[in-house]
């Protein structure tokens, strides 16, 4: 969820849990709130509140996502280059050929890397650019997602 959207919904969470235990009104930051002073409706306020701010907890603490878990990367590619077809414009660090692989294998928009050696950085690829020969450089491909 968007982090704008699961703020938006703790803050209308709290305002309802406040107008639950304030007996339907209070005066906040200048703004005075009046609202449910039935106890049934103090009650829908008070467990819509709780809900809302349950929601975005749980959204704020979610756990990564695991749709990449189904990725392969093929065999590395050592002395090739893939070039083009990069995902950012600097590269990411990576210690070796394997870091990167395994960087490409987990970001659901790469479809093949290039890691250079003689700067330890992974070029993740939007494409499968051609193979050309560079020995200071190792590439693979995905082989699924």
């Amino acid at each position: 969820m968007p982090q704008n959207l699961t703020l938006a919904a703790f803050v209308f969470g709290a305002v309802l849990i406040l107008l639950a235990l304030s007996a339907g009104s209070f005066k906040i930051f200048g703004a005075e709130m009046s609202g449910a002073s039935g106890r049934w409706s103090r009650i829908a306020a008070g467990v819509a509140g709780v809900a809302l701010i349950g929601f975005a907890l749980s959204s704020t603490f979610r756990a990564p996502s695991d749709h990449h878990k189904g990725a392969v990367m093929d065999r590395l590619e050592f002395a090739t280059n893939r070039n083009h077809g990069d995902l950012d414009t600097h590269g990411t660090p990576a210690v070796d050929a394997e870091d990167c692989s395994e960087q490409c294998r987990t970001d659901v928009n790469c479809r093949a890397m290039t890691f250079v050696i003689s700067q330890k950085r992974c070029w993740k690829k939007g494409s499968v650019p051609a193979p050309t020969s560079n020995s200071d450089m190792i590439s693979a491909l995905k082989a699924h997602n």
